[in-house]
């Protein structure tokens, strides 16, 4: 399956990955996922990273300086837990943003994931995304196309999926 497919849906899982499972033999209920309100939640329609039409993307910007010679693209992997739940499996897909051009490595970058309007669950970003036990599921990197450019990629911010590449470091 695909990332934005709810191919592999388990309310064990989402208890991981919403920190709502606190210990061996605790029950998992969607309302702990959702934060222990009683509001109506739905398994896959509230967690949801995306869908298959309304896929992720990737935005990024850049710091001040020369521009360079390199092109490519900012990417960053969904693998894990969160990759096994958003249907991209435990090893993870890459969600790519669009070709960048005149890249330095000595500038500073900063690249995430947006998730889709329309496809992107209402608590994702609030239970999943910005849960600092998650940050091993999401990975940055970098797809070089032309040029040389050697991205150190770190987290950065609130969310997991949020990453920066000090130029210069």
């Amino acid at each position: 399956m695909a990332i934005g497919t709810p191919s592999n849906l388990s309310l064990s899982n989402l208890g991981v990955i919403t920190g709502s499972n606190s210990g061996a033999g605790t029950q998992t209920s969607l309302r702990y996922c959702r934060g222990y309100t009683t509001a109506q939640t739905s398994m896959w329609a509230d967690f949801r990273i995306g869908t298959s039409g309304h896929l992720p993307s990737i935005t990024w910007s850049e710091g001040s300086g020369t521009t360079g010679s390199a092109k490519g693209y900012f990417q960053v992997k969904i693998k894990n837990d969160v990759g096994e739940y958003m249907g991209a499996g435990s090893s993870g897909e890459w969600i790519k943003g669009s070709l960048g051009t005149s890249l330095n490595e000595n500038r500073t970058y900063y690249w995430n994931v947006i998730e889709s309007v329309g496809g992107v669950g209402s608590l994702y970003q609030s239970r999943i995304a910005n849960r600092s036990a998650n940050s091993t599921d999401y990975e940055g990197g970098f797809d070089l196309v032309l040029g040389t450019f050697g991205v150190v990629a770190q987290q950065y911010g609130t969310g997991e999926d949020s990453f920066r590449h000090d130029g210069g470091v």
